[in-house]
């Protein structure tokens, strides 16, 4: 508790690197999946907005982790913003 941790996106599309096309899933056993980032942009309505960004490769870093974070998170990826995923989820 109190570290900052980076949770690494395994499934990031070659040549893609501003993350424009990169969005995180959160879950928890027992609620409802909340989206963290939406295509590279930390999604504000979300609790805990202040403590999250997304690096230069992705990855997701939440700083000042509470036991609040502990679950599932999900990498997932878009060939272009606005289509349907591409490929499989990377869950962390």
């Amino acid at each position: 508790a109190g570290d900052d941790v980076t949770l690494s996106c395994e499934n990031v599309i070659d040549g893609h690197s501003n993350c424009d096309t990169t969005s995180w899933v959160y879950s928890k056993a027992g609620r409802q999946a909340v989206e963290l980032v939406i295509l590279g942009q930390v999604k504000v309505k979300v609790t805990r907005s202040d403590r999250l960004s997304v690096s230069a490769n992705c990855s997701l870093v939440v700083k000042k982790v509470t036991d609040q974070d502990v679950g599932r998170y999900t990498c997932r990826q878009f060939k272009k913003p606005g289509e349907g995923q591409f490929g499989s989820d990377a869950v962390v």
